[in-house]
């Protein structure tokens, strides 16, 4: 809760206009591509029931950057 607090009174400083609404915007970006990285998990692995590597995670989750990247783009 102190760290939240703190944020937010940092956003304030540096004259964020919403702070509430950028950290939903990063709530957001982040569930997207978590959803990709679970749909990566059950092409390449079948789902969670074979635990994926921290490697293959990180890769997943790489490439959810990137897909996103290349969709801002567009």
């Amino acid at each position: 809760g102190d760290v939240l607090f703190s944020l937010v009174n940092l956003a304030r400083h540096v004259e964020t206009p919403d702070a509430e609404c950028a950290l939903r915007r990063t709530i957001d970006k982040f569930t997207a591509r978590f959803s990709i990285v679970e749909r990566r998990v059950r092409e390449e692995l079948g789902g969670f029931g074979t635990r994926p590597s921290l490697k293959q995670m990180d890769r997943f989750w790489e490439e959810a950057k990137s897909d996103a990247k290349s969709e801002a783009k567009s």
